[in-house]
């Protein structure tokens, strides 16, 4: 498919990123590139690719919604014709349940919208020069894009609690001390590092890597008898691939396994 407002390419480890492409606005988030994303995540999921990196073109990650093709634009002329996404149709729902491990690298600004995207991702590399901004209180609303669902999970209730609140704008330091970011680096390594790492997650079980990542996100909000459940049913699918005998050959070789997804 051909995109306008983002750039999709995959490499030959079976990367996938996806460049938010709107830099003359610091890649805000009109109607038309997030029915893009939507597109490509969907993409992405279909595909053979093993690993999903997501970061912004220019100075930025994401400067949130654009309030000039957006719909908070049609809410504030009156809230008439704006209905808004259900979990199927939300781009953030659809990178949320990406196969692929997903990683932020945060290049710039991650504001209202952009810090829900980064926040959908698995992982989260930022450079010294990236920020997220909880742009939502100031501007009079709720966080949107699961926001309020993703934040918890990742830097606690109560930590949430404030950032939202207070509208906060939280700086790549702090990002990290509070587990908001699993790595900030010098702005010129910031993809040098995030590919060393979606290398060393594609180099991995696809699907043992998948399993993982249900699992682990299923069991913020499971019982443990549906936890246990389906915790069984991935090792039992995993059990039955290739990879696991390959997995099992190389440790008896002494050698590094090679998966091929199968």
């Amino acid at each position: 498919m051909a995109y306008e407002f983002v750039i999709l390419e995959t490499d030959d480890h079976g990367i996938a990123t996806l460049t938010l492409n709107r830099p003359d606005r610091l890649n805000a988030a009109g109607n038309a590139m997030m029915m893009e994303i939507l597109a490509a995540i969907r993409e992405v999921s279909s595909s053979g690719a093993r690993a999903f990196v997501l970061t912004g073109a220019g100075r930025g990650f994401c400067a949130g919604q654009d309030l000039k093709d957006s719909p908070a634009q049609v809410s504030a002329a009156g809230g008439k014709g704006w209905v808004p996404a259900t979990g199927d149709e939300s781009f953030i729902t659809a990178m949320r349940r990406l196969p692929q491990p997903a990683i932020a690298a945060v290049n710039g600004p991650a504001a209202g919208m952009g810090m829900s995207m980064a926040l959908a991702c698995d992982l989260r590399i930022v450079s010294d020069q990236g920020y997220f901004a909880a742009a939502w209180a100031p501007r009079g609303i709720p966080p949107e894009a699961l926001a309020c669902y993703t934040l918890p999970q990742v830097v606690g209730l109560p930590k949430a609690m404030e950032i939202i609140f207070m509208g906060k704008t939280v700086r790549a330091d702090e990002a990290l001390q509070i587990g908001l970011a699993n790595e900030v680096v010098p702005h010129e390594q910031l993809m040098q590092r995030t590919e060393e790492v979606a290398l060393a997650i594609a180099k991995g079980p696809p699907v043992a890597h998948a399993m993982s990542k249900r699992a682990m996100y299923m069991g913020l909000h499971s019982d443990i008898e549906s936890f246990s459940q389906f915790e069984s049913f991935g090792i039992r699918l995993a059990m039955e691939t290739q990879d696991r005998q390959e997995g099992i050959q190389s440790f008896l070789e002494r050698r590094e396994p090679v998966f091929k997804g199968e």
